[in-house]
């Protein structure tokens, strides 16, 4: 069984979460400075710029945004991900397109019950039941990953 990794870009994973650290750190502050005031605010700092940060943290680890197998694919390109085995017989149609200058990657499934219902709420609205964030891919060019992916699709579905 041939395997293809597809890797993002450590650099803006590492920019990212350089960015958002002074965010947390005020956050901080803000907590041991304001009192009840200051946890209130402090609060959604600490949940998004925490939580992103440690994906962030993650995808600088380990960079794999898509694993593409003879079986399917998973996508691990954002933390809403699915990240389960996406079988080539269940998906019907793979495009690729812009969203507000972001390279994505819309799935429509031929069964999607196996999806969470709110990722397939969040999605809908954006051309498919699953989107893939291609915006980080360095591994690959984008011709050369949509050639791949078609191959694969001619083959298996």
């Amino acid at each position: 069984m041939q395997t293809t990794k597809i890797y993002g870009s450590r650099l803006k994973y590492g920019f990212l979460l350089f960015i958002g650290e002074p965010f947390l750190m005020s956050g901080g502050y803000v907590l041991a400075q304001k009192g009840v005031l200051g946890f209130i605010a402090a609060i959604p700092c600490f949940l998004f710029f925490g939580l992103g940060g440690i994906f962030i943290l993650y995808k600088l680890i380990s960079p794999c945004i898509l694993i593409i197998t003879d079986d399917g694919f998973y996508d691990r390109s954002s933390l809403m991900a699915h990240r389960k085995l996406i079988p080539w017989s269940n998906v019907a149609k793979i495009d690729l397109s812009n969203l507000e200058n972001d390279l994505i990657m819309p799935v429509i499934l031929r069964d999607n019950s196996g999806i969470n219902a709110r990722i397939l709420k969040m999605n809908r609205p954006f051309g498919g039941d699953l989107l893939v964030n291609l915006e980080n891919v360095k591994s690959i060019s984008i011709p050369e990953l949509q050639a791949l992916i078609q191959k694969y699709l001619d083959r298996f579905s």
